[in-house]
């Protein structure tokens, strides 16, 4: 369910602003209010956790086939996140670098392989040598030339051609051939020297992905003091006094104010206005815990003043998550990996909820499965089994269905009677979701509702 939210005034003396500060953060009840969204500690800060989430995303992509137990290569957080970057970096430089000479060899390879130095050489001598195109329009023209000029070769419309005069002429009514930098055979040596420093750095990466976690741990500081920074920009000041002005749970209002009276903190509980923007808070029983998993790899957090659909939620994914399995030995399946997932994460310390939600739907499925006789798709598995009288024929082989007065009226498979489950189903889905928000908007006394 969504806590009833309190908006909260605490005036305090500005030379105790930042220790009232600290203290509500430890005390981790208040949500402070946003007047002011940016200042140059909450832009430093915001810039830093970007480049962590460039940092993780990029070693993401060089997870070792067999993560080495040991300490990681780096310690200092700083450092860590520095490193990284700068390996990154370099790759992609390095890699823009190889995609530029890739581009230079396509353009170099019907010209063949050959030294630009030699047609310095040969202006050194006397010799201008330029390499031009021609259009089929201008081949003629190029009999009114001066100087000689040499066929090189013809291909897609265009005549390449070669023009040497005694002294450096431009033709600019034709396209010029820019001469390479080096050959074309340099150029690719060039690539593959480049394309070895690539993979260095990629090993170089690749051992850096044990750096993971205490980048992590970096992050989880710098978000801490993210929430730090913006609340201190965030506070009203007025000559010797300071007012924070936030929102705090219902039934944490106490709390609050027995601990303003030990701290020397004046506070004011109000109702929230239509137009704050209220923080929400949601807290629902253990057993329902369940489906936060699906709501945070969704981002779906409701509004204060909408709906917490948790509980029809879990219930409805439930239903249509065994139905769309619908497959008693896959649910088996799921329930053994959920328990040994539910193990594992306990071992480890870790959230066990998406391990629990797995179980969880797998029950559901073997209990779908099992009312329908399907395991491994085959019903012939259970035929003769205690299984087996677990089934409802009415979901399998269907029923007749008869008029009030007693007369025949239709046969159902199987099939039909799962449908007509489907469809009812859906009814009820949107009926509650109709009458739950008519009667959510008669209790804010919406218009919308009349």
């Amino acid at each position: 369910m969504i806590v009833p939210m309190k908006k909260v005034f605490m005036v305090v003396q500005t030379k105790d602003k930042e220790p009232a500060l600290d203290a509500l953060r430890e005390i981790g009840v208040v949500h402070l209010e946003n007047f002011n969204y940016s200042s140059p500690e909450i832009e430093e800060t915001a810039a830093i956790l970007n480049k962590l989430t460039e940092a993780d995303m990029f070693l993401a992509n060089f997870k070792p086939k067999k993560e080495t137990a040991g300490p990681p290569p780096v310690t200092d957080k700083e450092k860590a996140l520095k490193d990284v970057l700068l390996v990154k970096e370099s790759i992609q430089e390095l890699s823009d670098k190889v995609l530029s000479l890739d581009k230079e060899i396509m353009r170099l390879q019907e010209w063949g392989d050959f030294d630009p130095a030699d047609f310095e050489f040969l202006a050194g001598k006397g010799y201008h040598v330029k390499i031009y195109l021609a259009s089929a329009r201008q081949i003629d023209s190029l009999k009114e030339l001066e100087g000689d000029v040499v066929i090189l070769h013809q291909s897609g419309g265009f005549t390449a051609f070669a023009h040497i005069t005694g002294e450096e002429v431009k033709l600019t009514e034709y396209d010029e051939f820019v001469l390479p930098a080096k050959s074309l055979s340099g150029i690719i040596q060039e690539k593959e020297g480049l394309k070895a420093k690539i993979e260095q750095l990629q090993e170089q990466a690749a051992s850096y992905y044990s750096l993971r976690p205490v980048l992590q741990s970096y992050r989880e500081n710098l978000e801490s003091q993210l929430e730090y920074v913006t609340a201190k920009a965030n506070v009203l000041e007025e000559e010797n006094l300071t007012a924070i002005v936030g929102f705090i749970p219902q039934d944490q209002v106490d709390n609050l104010r027995k601990w303003a009276g030990g701290n020397a903190v004046a506070v004011a509980v109000t109702e929230p206005e239509a137009d704050d923007h209220i923080p929400t808070l949601i807290r629902n029983p253990r057993w329902l815990e369940v489906i936060s998993p699906i709501f945070k790899f969704l981002s779906l957090v409701p509004g204060y003043k909408e709906l917490d659909i948790s509980l029809f939620f879990l219930i409805y994914f439930t239903i249509f998550f065994a139905m769309i399995v619908s497959d008693a030995a896959y649910g088996v399946v799921f329930v053994i990996g959920g328990l040994l997932a539910w193990r594992l994460l306990q071992k480890k310390g870790k959230d066990t909820l998406a391990a629990k939600l797995f179980t969880f739907l797998g029950l559901a499925t073997v209990f779908w499965g099992s009312i329908t006789g399907s395991w491994f798709g085959s019903p012939e598995l259970i035929r003769g089994t205690f299984l087996e009288k677990l089934v409802i024929t009415q979901l399998t082989d269907g029923f007749s269905f008869y008029t009030p007065a007693g007369d025949f009226y239709k046969d159902l498979t199987g099939q039909d009677v799962v449908m007509l489950l489907c469809f009812i189903i859906g009814i009820t889905q949107l009926t509650i979701a109709q009458v739950w928000n008519l009667l959510q908007q008669i209790a804010n006394r919406s218009l919308k509702a009349v």
